[in-house]
């Protein structure tokens, strides 16, 4: 080679090696990762303010979903407080916690929901919550912890997130890695593509691999909320959500190529399903799935073929596996929901049972969306809480006149 040749190469790689040092100190030098404690919350600041007789939630916690207010002081009815997201508490809702409480027995709700709240951020206002002596708590969450990234995993795996997190945010906006990927794989849009998707998957499988970890501190948060309710009875119900939406994102656990191949067929899958042929599209599901087990889309679609083929069982395991490997996870999943379950001392509202039609399935008109209930939804929420809080609250006030 000539040697003026082998100068520019190296002159070209020095300076790309220092382009790319002057770009990391920029971009990594001013990032300052939250604190432990806020990133695993979701929550800064108090959570009730006192002033006269009043309680109120603070305001930077329900933010839009403007203040909630309860007297200090108890009256004659039984007190029962709501914890939990926002599918406890929605602007503008009379849901499901306040039609839970009509029947016989006068009961007094007080709706702590504040949307986004993880199972720690629900079990630390429930204990600060204590001191306002409420007759019964009910409990409703499970969605949020894996919906917020790692809020509620092990401090370990909470900052070894964010160091992912923290090369994939550099990476995507980058211009030395697009420069590279320009001059490794050329300036056509496929190049392009396979490197935002090998960012998207380095990203998303850090959840699939956290969830186990996150079920567990979601039940030991839980069950310090129960271990400091002391008597106070703890109503935990198990979440419900609305199966029939789709994954929102879908990692490729092969390579780019197979990847390619085994989207065509969760696409001509679903295809087949919407023209009725349910056992074709089962089949081109499970051809998917022996190429890529991982892939959400595949299950969604083998779950809704199994469903129209009347094979309940089998179609609710399929659903909850697409749950699982949701790369945008809003929805529990059964580590999640066997978790609420396995609650000690609590009494555990089962709904994904007890709301269930023939063959084991909730059905989708329950919801507004993946989480959140429809007018049906709180109705029936409604409905089975409230034979679980009425009893109780009669046995509260009446262990209270006594």
């Amino acid at each position: 080679m000539h040697p003026r040749l082998r100068r520019l190469g190296f002159s070209f790689v020095v300076l790309v090696a220092v382009a790319g040092l002057l770009e990391l100190g920029c971009r990594l030098g001013p990032w300052q990762a939250s604190t432990t404690s806020v990133y695993r919350t979701g929550f800064t600041g108090c959570w009730f303010r006192e002033a006269e007789g009043t309680v109120t939630l603070c305001e930077e916690d329900t933010g839009r979903f403007g203040p909630q207010t309860f007297p200090a002081e108890v009256g004659e009815a039984c007190r029962v407080m709501f914890l939990g997201g926002s599918s406890v508490r929605l602007p503008g809702h009379r849901g499901w916690p306040e039609r839970a409480t009509l029947g016989a027995v006068p009961v007094e709700v007080v709706n702590l929901g504040v949307p986004g709240a993880t199972s720690l951020a629900t079990t630390l206002r429930g204990q600060d919550a204590l001191r306002y002596h409420p007759d019964v708590l009910v409990v409703y969450e499970g969605h949020n912890d894996l919906a917020q990234w790692s809020f509620g995993a092990p401090d370990e795996v909470v900052q070894r997130d964010q160091r992912i997190a923290r090369w994939v945010l550099w990476a995507q906006g980058s211009a030395l890695v697009r420069t590279t990927t320009w001059l490794l794989q050329g300036v056509t849009s496929t190049g392009k593509r396979e490197a935002a998707e090998g960012l998207r998957v380095a990203a998303a499988v850090v959840r699939v691999d956290q969830q186990p970890a996150i079920a567990a501190e979601l039940r030991e948060n839980f069950t310090a909320l129960v271990r400091a309710a002391g008597e106070v009875p703890v109503i935990q119900v198990v979440p419900i959500s609305n199966s029939g939406k789709s994954p929102l994102a879908t990692v490729v656990d092969v390579d780019l190529e197979r990847g390619r191949l085994v989207d065509e067929r969760v696409l001509l899958a679903f295809r087949l399903l919407e023209a009725g042929d349910a056992a074709a599209a089962l089949a081109g599901a499970d051809l998917a799935l022996a190429e890529d087990r991982t892939h959400a889309g595949a299950w969604w679609v083998r779950a809704r073929a199994l469903q129209a083929a009347g094979r309940g069982p089998e179609a609710v395991e399929a659903y909850g596996q697409a749950r699982r490997y949701d790369a945008i996870p809003l929805r529990s999943t059964p580590e999640i929901d066997d978790a609420v379950r396995a609650v000690p001392a609590a009494e555990v509202v089962d709904l994904p049972a007890l709301l269930a039609e023939a063959g084991g399935l909730v059905p989708d008109a329950l919801f507004s969306d993946m989480v959140h209930f429809s007018a049906a939804g709180h109705d029936a929420l409604a409905r089975v809480l409230s034979e679980r809080i009425q009893p109780r609250c009669a046995e509260r006030l009446a262990a209270r006149r006594r």
